[in-house]
């Protein structure tokens, strides 16, 4: 046996003798200090307000689906697809498990419909559904879904769904997050309204958003909660009060109730913590791009979670829970007081341990309300698209990949013709093609040149078009459906047209 498999079952004994403590304290009743890991921070400024174990590796569960809204923002931004774009329900996307809508194969809805009952209900067969009608296909989507985490700098993220259901190679951490969140927040302001919705109808049903603290705490701006088994209960979550924005991550809550209580407390102390010109320098998210991350594999709730026994939390026996709102400033002050902590001034200068209203430690407060206003549930329909399917060829109805079914495709024209229909052409893709025609004469004319026009196009890069530009493989093939199912189309450029009589 090598020393890397001596270590990886060391590791994984190591990982087993802890967890199995955590399983035990937590049947026991004891209260745990700290949540599994968690960031809060200032959405305007990127100050870190508090952190704990912000790049431990960890299971997103459906935070996922704020990736899989961002994928379509950007979609929606280059102008690839409107909201009323069709999502077509296929088989593949009607097989995935709960949660989910349930929806006949072939039903319809529109990108914006289906925006909003991912965000709200997190339906996971709506999630891939979302995804093949802005890309063509599940698997172009998660390659658009990890390409634009590498551009975002999210180097700890792998995504292997569109959804976050149950996959060991699916992962994130509470850093990667908080930078997605912050660039939505940056990129696409005109979409904040679909992280607060309260709920929908559709049909005779309606729909509750899972974030509690919509409608629960005030100043609320919303964002997505997650669950799986493994995970905990995690959740993302911004809320704006006098001019300032913070959004707080906070994963592996043994409940949903404590997950909802530690990011309250989380954002009420950030907001009522000082952080002007004198409260010393912190960092910022920028600079946990270049944190060094925690390796190894993300801890496995299961056990805690999902075992026999349900977990103990601090906020298990309501009866010791205190609500925020029927505690004055000067209870607030005594407690932290009593926790070695300067109430509200100074930004968690003590332990982390929820702030107690005895020195017996037996109640706890609670910083949600009991209500706060929010707007009603929305109205959402079936149908109500308009055009063709994204990601399938009109002409066909074949589905396409992104980079050759959603660009126009150039075809190419006699000189005259392009330079007459300016209005369609840049003349300056006039003098490339005549450059590209002189040099295919002088291959022609020299037996030791190979290059061609088509070989000048395979060259696995992007080709400008009338219309737009096309990707293409690093074999030089186009990158289209038809090469998935024909592989002697692989050498060659399918999308490239033979040239019709007398042309």
């Amino acid at each position: 046996m090598n020393r890397v498999a001596v270590f990886r079952r060391m590791r994984d004994a190591a990982q087993k003798i802890l967890l199995a403590g955590l399983v035990v304290a937590t049947v026991a009743g004891t209260a745990r200090a700290e949540i599994g890991s968690y960031i809060v921070f200032d959405l305007n400024t990127g100050v870190i307000l508090d952190e704990h174990n912000p790049t431990k590796p960890w299971y997103p569960a459906s935070l996922t689906k704020l990736m899989t809204a961002y994928v379509v923002f950007r979609a929606l931004d280059e102008g690839r697809i409107t909201l009323k774009s069709p999502v077509v329900m296929s088989e593949n996307a009607r097989r995935e498990p709960p949660s989910k809508m349930g929806f006949p194969v072939g039903s319809v809805i529109t990108i914006d419909t289906a925006l909003k009952i991912i965000l709200v209900k997190s339906a996971n067969d709506v999630s891939v559904a979302l995804g093949e009608a802005v890309s063509g296909s599940e698997s172009e989507f998660l390659r658009a879904m990890n390409r634009e985490s590498r551009r975002l700098g999210m180097t700890q993220s792998n995504w292997t769904n569109p959804h976050g259901l149950p996959d060991k190679n699916h992962v994130s951490s509470a850093r990667d997050m908080a930078m997605l969140v912050q660039q939505i927040r940056k990129e696409f302001p005109e979409y904040d309204h679909l992280f607060k919705i309260t709920g929908f109808k559709l049909g005779p049903k309606t729909y509750k958003n899972h974030n509690y603290l919509v409608g629960h705490f005030p100043g609320t701006t919303g964002m997505k909660t997650g669950f799986i088994c493994s995970s905990g209960f995690n959740l993302a979550a911004t809320a704006k009060r006098g001019g300032r924005e913070l959004g707080a991550i906070v994963l592996g809550g043994y409940t949903s109730r404590e997950r909802n209580e530690e990011t309250a407390k989380l954002l009420e102390i950030g907001f009522r913590a000082r952080t002007g010109l004198f409260s010393g320098k912190r960092r910022t998210i920028d600079d946990l791009r270049h944190l060094s991350v925690t390796a190894g594999r993300p801890v496995d709730l299961r056990p805690i979670v999902c075992g026999s026994s349900r977990p103990k939390t601090a906020y298990s026996d309501r009866s010791n829970v205190v609500p925020f709102d029927e505690v004055d400033e000067q209870q607030m002050a005594n407690a932290y007081a009593a926790n070695g902590r300067d109430a509200f001034n100074t930004l968690f200068t003590g332990g982390r341990d929820e702030v107690t209203l005895s020195e017996t430690g037996t109640q706890v407060i609670s910083y949600l309300r009991k209500s706060v206003p929010v707007d009603p549930p929305i109205v959402l329909s079936m149908g109500g698209a308009e055009g063709p399917p994204v990601g399938v060829d009109p002409e066909t109805g074949e589905p396409a990949s992104v980079a050759a079914g959603m660009i126009p495709v150039p075809r190419p024209r006699p000189l005259l013709a392009l330079v007459t229909d300016t209005n369609r052409i840049d003349p300056a893709e006039v003098v490339a093609l005549a450059d590209s025609v002189r040099r295919s004469a002088k291959a022609a004319a020299d037996p030791g040149a190979s290059q061609s026009i088509a070989g000048e196009i395979v060259s696995g890069e992007t080709v400008s078009g009338e219309d737009g530009a096309i990707a293409l493989a690093e074999d030089g093939a186009a990158m289209t459906g038809a090469n998935e199912t024909d592989p002697a189309a692989s050498t060659s450029i399918p999308w490239f047209p033979k040239p019709k009589p007398g042309e």
